[in-house]
């Protein structure tokens, strides 16, 4: 009895192994088989720049503002300070936030 219970149990297992391997293969020829900027989705981002003209306005606030509205950022280190177009509307990055170029209010 305990060797035929060992013997289903082996079964299954290999069954579900050989699922696994059968996935990985299949992915794996896809990954292959299709340009990787179309798996990254590269095709699917849009970009756009800043409208000059909304830049030149001065709708936007300076980064010293910035700071002063958020104290906790004032003594960050930033690796890197972006603005980019998020729908429409500018946006600071810094670090992992991010930040309305108009109002300075912290955004999700």
């Amino acid at each position: 009895m305990k060797k035929r219970t060992l013997r289903n149990t082996h079964r299954w297992i290999g069954l579900v192994a050989g699922f696994q391997l059968l996935a990985w293969t299949i992915s794996g020829l896809y990954f292959t088989l299709i340009p990787i900027d179309e798996i990254r989705g590269s095709h699917l981002l849009e970009t756009s720049e800043l409208s000059a003209m909304k830049l030149g306005e001065g709708e936007l606030i300076s980064l010293s503002t910035l700071a002063s509205i958020h104290i906790d950022i004032v003594d960050v280190a930033f690796s890197e300070v972006t603005l980019v177009d998020v729908l429409g509307e500018p946006v600071f990055i810094i670090d992992d936030h991010r930040y309305s170029a108009e109002t300075g209010k912290e955004l999700a």
